[in-house]
């Protein structure tokens, strides 16, 4: 296979992520045939009888205990990386660049400490590059950030000695990277695959810079919507989410400051936010909030869908399409799922 070089240019970048979460229950695993609130099943007529089965749960956050980035570099072995302007190295678990600083650059005026720029992913500050290779529709094992990779002859990278590790999958595949640094700041990444397997392989080689960052879902349940209207639930999600936001923030980091910036024209209340009409639009960290929103809510139906196949959730993913209101007709709304003020339900409801 042919080597595919990969050239990784690094540029500062600094974001905090608040995601506010769906407007709807998220499915839960454990009581699958949990009986509908009373409540809603007095809202609905008898022409629509409600499902009233629950659906699995998503877990909404994984708390990890980050660690200081001494402690994150010493935990693994490495690789030294050195030329006149930077000084770091290179975890062989995972095989990813994520320990470089400045030698000439330092934190204070006529200070000592130099200007740390990548940083382990169990740190505080995670910023990391890491390379690798894809498979699509094979079972073949490739690296993942927890392989161990082995060096190859020279333990130390400098802007005239590369340097080769590599990962044996024991199933006859080898993977390779090469290494290379000048004299500044460009690393060139040369990725080799060795297949010795009577294997077919089609896979595909990536490398990206990827910062870790705090990021919170909360959600208002359909009950909720039902009892305080769309707009009220809207506001109490985005200030449970704000709640367990800065709850991670101030366990994990340093952080005590904060501002909250909404797509739209209204804050829930919490403090220092601001309102951005089309928000998605011209902040970055809006878009990538829609986004996260958006994938998760995906997931959620994606795990409905193995409940109730007979509503086609994995197709239409919650909205009101032909399939899914024909869906409802035959079926009834699921209750503790189906937001029964929604106006094509309460329409239902009177035909």
């Amino acid at each position: 296979m042919d080597n595919k070089n990969v050239f990784v240019a690094i540029a500062l970048s600094m974001s905090v992520l608040l995601f506010w979460g769906a407007f709807f229950e998220t499915p839960k695993k454990d009581n699958p045939n949990l009986k509908a609130n009373n409540q809603i099943q007095q809202k609905t007529e008898d022409s629509i009888t409600p499902n009233t089965n629950q659906a699995p749960s998503i877990n909404k956050i994984n708390v990890e205990k980050k660690l200081s980035r001494k402690d994150s570099i010493n935990k693994s072995n490495r690789i030294k990386i050195e030329n006149e302007n930077i000084i770091g190295s290179i975890s062989l678990e995972g095989g990813l660049i994520d320990d470089i600083s400045f030698k000439n650059h330092k934190q204070k005026v006529n200070g000592k400490k130099n200007i740390e720029f990548l940083n382990p992913s169990q740190s505080e500050n995670g910023f990391y590059v890491e390379s690798g290779w894809a498979g699509i529709g094979n079972n073949i094992k490739v690296p993942t950030k927890n392989s161990i990779w082995e060096v190859e002859g020279n333990k130390t990278l400098t802007d005239k000695s590369p340097i080769t590790i590599k990962w044996d999958n024991k199933e006859g595949i080898v993977f390779k990277k090469k290494i290379e640094l000048d004299e500044k700041y460009l690393f060139k990444i040369s990725q080799e695959i060795q297949n010795n397997s009577s294997k077919n392989l089609e896979l595909y080689p990536y490398a990206q810079i990827t910062r870790k960052c705090c990021w919170a879902s909360a959600e208002s349940n359909s009950i909720e919507i039902d009892e305080i209207n769309i707009l009220q639930a809207t506001m109490i999600a985005m200030k449970r989410a704000v709640n367990l936001l800065q709850h991670q923030l101030m366990s994990q980091t340093q952080v005590q400051d904060f501002k909250v910036l909404v797509d739209g024209n209204r804050c829930p209340d919490v403090e220092n936010c601001e309102a951005i009409i089309k928000g998605d639009l011209i902040e970055p960290v809006i878009s990538a909030a829609s986004i996260i929103a958006k994938v998760t809510r995906d997931r959620q139906m994606k795990e409905l869908d193995k409940i109730y196949p007979e509503y086609g959730f994995l197709r239409h993913k919650g909205y009101g399409t032909k399939e899914h209101l024909e869906a409802l007709v035959k079926h009834g709304p699921i209750g503790g799922q189906h937001r029964f003020t929604f106006a094509p339900i309460k329409r239902l409801s009177r035909d």
